[in-house]
């Protein structure tokens, strides 16, 4: 599995790389940083801190959620609105910086990505090409239609 870890703090890279055995990491210092790795090679994982350079909490999260990747929140605000806010925008998991040594993070790596990988499977059913799988998935009333034409959900 390889890893795309978002941290500017040398000395946590090296406890984590340190860490992981079976989980190839690479380092991105900056949210600009990880942007140009992510254009240019394939990741499995985003291992995120969200007080970098160049970006700052959610807004972090927010500018890396759209790279279609699974990404896992590494930071040190423990509040349950931040944890809320990161479950709403699709975070796939979080985890203390406090707790980062009584985590097996390999395992939190692995799941999040099969996680993922599972999700993606699911709803990649649902596509507007396989219309008897959506059907399938979606409580349609018996009056209601879904049209080829204009991919729409027609209730008449």
């Amino acid at each position: 599995m390889h890893v795309l870890y978002v941290e500017d703090h040398e000395a946590t890279v090296l406890v984590l790389q340190h860490r992981c055995k079976t989980v190839e990491i690479d380092v991105a210092a900056s949210l600009f940083d990880a942007k140009a790795r992510l254009l240019r090679d394939r990741f499995d994982v985003l291992l995120v801190d969200l007080n970098l350079p160049d970006s700052t909490g959610m807004a972090t999260v927010r500018a890396l959620m759209d790279y279609d990747v699974p990404m896992v929140v590494l930071t040190g605000d423990t509040s349950n609105e931040f944890r809320a806010e990161a479950w709403r925008l699709g975070v796939a998991d979080y985890i203390s910086k406090k707790h980062l040594l009584d985590v097996d993070i390999e395992d939190r790596l692995k799941e999040a990505h099969a996680n993922y990988q599972r999700i993606k499977r699911r709803y990649s059913r649902l596509s507007f090409g396989n219309l008897d799988a959506m059907k399938s998935y979606i409580s349609c009333p018996p009056f209601a239609t879904i049209s080829r034409s204009n991919r729409s959900l027609v209730v008449a």
